[in-house]
């Protein structure tokens, strides 16, 4: 962890309207909250809610919480999340502030002034192909979808 992200709620609400100029939503997500959760759904408490739920519209946990990820490796990560039709990049930060373990989050709608040129367009429709070929190829045949009605039609 770098001395920059360790803070006073003073510095870190500085640092946060800061940005605000760049990110449309900025805010902290209280560290101790997030294992507390974890805790009680690993648990099968699911009565408590997490504040992410009124913000994505969402009745259930994130299956890749991002805030979660980063704060247990003190690190950063990035997620896309989709709301409706949007997509928002969501980045989490591991901070401390007075010596408390918090994730900043830094949210930016993906819209229409996203600029991309058609490589990385490609390379961009390619990668998210992959991941979708991995998610649903059959761990037993190794086999794609597509190939599954070759099978079940002889």
């Amino acid at each position: 962890m770098n001395k920059q992200d360790q803070m006073t709620m003073q510095e870190a609400e500085r640092k946060m309207e800061s940005l605000r100029e760049v990110f449309q939503v900025v805010r902290l997500v209280d560290g101790e909250m997030l294992m507390d959760r974890e805790k009680r759904i690993n648990a099968g408490d699911l009565s408590e809610t997490c504040q992410c739920y009124s913000f994505w519209k969402k009745d259930k946990e994130c299956e890749n919480c991002s805030s979660l990820l980063a704060l247990k490796e003190q690190t950063q990560k990035i997620k896309f999340e989709f709301l409706d039709l949007q997509v928002f990049q969501v980045i989490s930060r591991y901070v401390e502030i007075d010596g408390r373990p918090y994730v900043m989050e830094m949210i930016q709608n993906l819209d229409e002034s996203i600029q991309i040129d058609q490589e990385g367009y490609d390379k961009l429709i390619s990668k998210l192909s992959g991941y979708n070929e991995k998610l649903y190829t059959d761990v037993m045949t190794d086999m794609y979808p597509e190939s599954w009605t070759h099978i079940y039609m002889n």
